[in-house]
């Protein structure tokens, strides 16, 4: 299995309202199930990009890793992350997308090849606002950069991995 990202380079998943991103532990299953329900109907209704998501994991991986390659039957399964500020502890669910990988026609699958791709979605935004990520929570820390740091600290270039998100709207 090969775990990725589905970051600001992929499809947008603009999701109906009513997705609940962090939950309390007595109601975690049923939001689970309404979250699920609503990403598998974002994949049942946007296939034509599974080519571009595809696209994407090739400039990412490489060709030699990941060219010629088809995904399908993505399936939802959840990481659970706790928050806690001060006596306040919030629970997020993160979901994961895992696709079936398979040959283009015309083409074989290295014998050692994964059989499946498992993408961690870390942004994911809903119709009613459609410009702000629900995830905010993740990929974002103050404490990033280190201590006295200014804009062109050679030290902070050298150090600190910058993550761009790049979405086309």
């Amino acid at each position: 299995m090969l775990a990725l990202y589905w970051d600001g380079f992929m499809p947008k998943i603009v999701v109906d309202d009513g997705y609940v991103e962090n939950t309390e532990e007595n109601n975690k299953e049923n939001n689970k199930n309404t979250n699920q329900q609503k990403l598998e109907a974002w994949f049942k209704a946007n296939q034509d990009k599974f080519t571009l998501v595809a696209d994407q994991l090739t400039r990412k991986l490489g060709e030699e890793k990941f060219k010629n390659m088809t995904l399908s039957n993505p399936t939802i399964s959840w990481d659970e992350v706790k928050f806690s500020k001060g006596n306040v502890t919030k629970l997020y669910l993160t979901p994961k997308v895992t696709f079936n990988l398979a040959a283009k026609e015309g083409y074989e699958k290295a014998s050692d090849s994964s059989e499946t791709v498992t993408l961690t979605i870390r942004n994911l935004y809903k119709e009613a606002n459609p410009d702000t990520n629900v995830f905010a929570t993740q990929g974002a820390s103050s404490s990033a950069a280190p201590r006295g740091a200014t804009v062109n600290d050679a030290n902070v270039k050298a150090k600190v991995n910058v993550y761009l998100n790049y979405t086309e709207i």
